[in-house]
């Protein structure tokens, strides 16, 4: 995220309500098998793919904060190296 300014304490986005927000829109992700929820009952669930949707509907719930979204990153924690 980048912000232009902070606010009377010092922060650009609250952190506990980003968190909030990607629990919300990752949530219909979470232990489901991903070729059967949209958008990815469509698309192919690639990185690539789960980033740019991530990002969209993140895009969409801070517009008007005053924040504006440069990235979203995706990895899996539990891949085998």
């Amino acid at each position: 995220m980048r912000a232009r300014k902070l606010d009377r304490i010092g922060i650009a986005y609250d952190f506990t309500r980003l968190r909030e927000e990607m629990g919300q829109i990752l949530a219909r992700f979470d232990h489901t098998c991903l070729n059967e929820v949209a958008p990815f009952d469509k698309i192919n669930p690639t990185s690539e793919n789960i980033a740019s949707t991530v990002y969209g509907e993140l895009k969409a719930v801070i517009k008007g904060s005053g924040v504006a979204l440069t990235n979203v990153q995706v990895w899996n924690r539990h891949a085998v190296a």
